[in-house]
């Protein structure tokens, strides 16, 4: 009781038909819950991890710390938190 499991795939396609598959899986709402380990992650990453210098103004996580941020999504949880994978379009 109580407790919820959600899954969010995200997909993009680039102009050469390549696509990338986000799947983010876990417990809890998925509004709240993954808000708060993405916004904890990013956190650390900028605290913790060698990331390089990024001209600009206000970035995304993603602009900002790119594959760190990756890196450490993908060991949230044991490794249960974010599964990327990486596939052409058919």
């Amino acid at each position: 009781p109580g407790v919820f499991w959600c899954t969010i795939e995200v997909t993009a396609t680039t102009a050469s038909g390549a696509q990338a598959v986000a799947t983010i899986k876990g417990r809890g709402d998925p509004g709240y819950g993954a808000t708060a380990k993405l916004l904890a992650e990013t956190g650390l990453g900028l605290s913790h991890d060698a990331h390089q210098n990024t001209p600009g103004g206000v970035l995304t996580p993603w602009t900002g710390l790119g594959h760190t941020l990756v890196s450490r999504l993908r060991q949230a949880e044991g490794g249960t938190f974010m599964k990327l994978h990486v596939r052409s379009k058919l």
